[in-house]
């Protein structure tokens, strides 16, 4: 499924959030997914989705784990967001838990039956760390209950890279992942390409992949010719449409889930510098499977609608 969002400023961040919100909500229906689901999510500063959880009656505060690191990473200022957030928070959405570091080190600290804290040392840790913001909100983590997340909002707003995708499949194989649920993970489009690492990861993913294939992807006359791992406007769209949804199922496959697969597409614009960029949204309904032969054929089923795109066809288009 896929569907396009062309309108410019912050009403395609909005309109994404209400797909997302229709989401959740059908998947509650059809999926069982429970009234007040446990959410882990990536808030800004002012928390819009998390306000849009709690205002629709999808999630109780308490519920949701955001992270919201206040490290500096470009432009970004962390610690100045997360004391916007933290506010925020505690003027509309009390008893949400925000993880002041990294996604990574959240992960990291999130897998086993009780969530640890991260080992620092006043040697080894940077300056910025050593903030009241930090260690108000890090404490809330010792010893807290490491549940399963019946809805994951991956808001990366990053490139498909090596290093994001293995978090997130970390998380998977750590079974952060409630019996059913919703999956949602964002990438920006169009700047995947710098270096060349994309597709030097996915060849040597797809190598000898037990199961999926890429010669197997049906190809135009014209392309037949063309190396799937070379860069070309072709082999970015098997990349993108193909190759990264395949990648998310199959390594769920192998953590006990499975991933049925949806898109859209949004451009999400900067409303102080005037810049955009195009978001690839994926929407990921999971339920956890136990490698039985019907689940092996549920997964081929699965990978072959998405070699041949099949969930492209027949979608509404937002324009």
């Amino acid at each position: 499924m896929i569907q396009k969002v062309k309108t410019w400023g912050g009403r395609n961040k909005r309109l994404s959030r209400l797909l997302k919100l229709r989401a959740i909500r059908d998947a509650q229906q059809a999926y069982e997914i429970s009234t007040y689901p446990l959410v882990l999510s990536f808030a800004g500063a002012q928390a819009h989705f998390e306000k849009c959880l709690i205002n629709n009656g999808l999630a109780r505060p308490e519920n949701i784990i955001t992270v919201q690191t206040c490290n500096r990473v470009g432009d970004h200022n962390g610690a100045e967001i997360l004391g916007m957030l933290i506010k925020e928070r505690d003027e509309h959405l009390p008893g949400m838990k925000i993880w002041p570091s990294s996604f990574e080190s959240f992960v990291e600290c999130y897998a086993e039956d009780e969530a640890k804290l991260p080992l620092f040392s006043k040697s080894s840790v940077p300056r910025w760390r050593y903030t009241p913001n930090y260690y108000r909100e890090i404490v809330k983590f010792r010893k807290l209950e490491a549940r399963p997340f019946d809805i994951l909002d991956i808001d990366i707003c990053g490139i498909f890279s090596e290093d994001n995708a293995s978090t997130i499949r970390k998380l998977m194989q750590n079974q952060k992942l409630a019996r059913k649920g919703l999956l949602f993970i964002n990438h920006q489009k169009g700047r995947d390409g710098r270096f060349g690492a994309l597709f030097e990861f996915l060849r040597r993913y797809y190598t000898n992949h037990p199961f999926f294939n890429p010669t197997d992807i049906p190809a135009p006359e014209e392309a037949k010719d063309i190396d799937l791992y070379a860069p070309s406007a072709y082999s970015f769209d098997v990349a993108r449409q193909i190759l990264v949804p395949a990648y998310y199922v199959c390594e769920a496959y192998e953590a006990g889930y499975h991933l049925d697969v949806e898109l859209f597409e949004y451009r999400d614009r900067n409303e102080d510098t005037n810049l955009g960029v195009n978001m690839l949204q994926w929407v990921f309904p999971f339920e956890r499977h136990y490698h039985t032969k019907e689940d092996r054929e549920r997964l081929e089923y699965t990978l072959d609608i998405i070699r041949n795109e099949s969930y492209r066809k027949h979608t509404p288009r937002i324009d």
